[in-house]
Formats: C-alpha cells, structure tokens, sequence
C-alpha cells in the first residue's frame, strides 16, 4: 500500500479522495490546498505518491511538480483534473506527472491508475 500526499483546492474533493483512497487501504501522509505547503510536506513526509489538481492553476500545478521532484525525485505524481481540463493533462505528463485520475472521482478508477503508479515505481 501507498503513502499519500493530496494536493486538492476543494475541500470536498480532498475529503472524496482521502475516503477513497483509505478505503482502498492507502495512507494519507497529508493533505493541502496550497502550493508552499505541498512541497513543504513533501519535503517532510516523503509520501510515495502526490496527487495534484491540476486546476489550482496550471502553472501552479507544474510548478509544484518542478520543485517536488527537484526536492525529493522519488514520489510519483497523480494530476487530477476534470473532463474540461482535459487537454491540460499531456502537458502535466510531460511536466513529470505518469498518471491521471479524472473527477468525478470513481474508487475503481483511483484504485486501478494507483496500482499502475506503483507498479511503475518497481519495475
């Protein structure tokens, strides 16, 4: 199982994400709607993986994957996103995310792109 660190602006949908992924027996290490906090708990938890919403701003986001990696290389980022925001997402693969869960979120979906994360992570 995975330790993980939420990156979410809505309170709502950090709380969807933390009752999913604890129901799919993850640890949540964290959770956060800014910027300075998720590297700064990056930096202390060391989760295995982040999930980032990709609207808190598209800068936002791939500059908190910049720094992410450049503090600690080893999580693997999740962008999340909306069916709008779609077209977003292959710049967040090419910013250094290797996974995508759409909202709304469904526990299959969440359970089946983590399980590929991390087979990613051992392979």
């Amino acid at each position: 199982m995975a330790t993980i660190l939420i990156v979410e602006q809505s309170p709502f949908m950090r709380g969807s994400l933390k009752f999913l992924f604890e129901t799919a027996g993850h640890t949540i290490v964290g959770d956060t709607n800014n910027s300075a906090e998720a590297t700064e708990l990056c930096s202390r938890l060391a989760p295995d993986i982040i999930t980032i919403d990709i609207s808190i701003c598209e800068s936002g986001a791939f500059a908190i994957m910049k720094t992410i990696h450049i503090i600690n290389p080893r999580p693997k980022v999740i962008v999340t996103s909306m069916p709008s925001t779609r077209d977003k997402v292959g710049a967040a693969l090419k910013h250094g995310a290797c996974g995508h869960i759409e909202k709304p979120y469904k526990y299959e979906d969440i359970e089946a792109e983590i399980t590929r994360v991390l087979e990613l992570t051992l392979s």
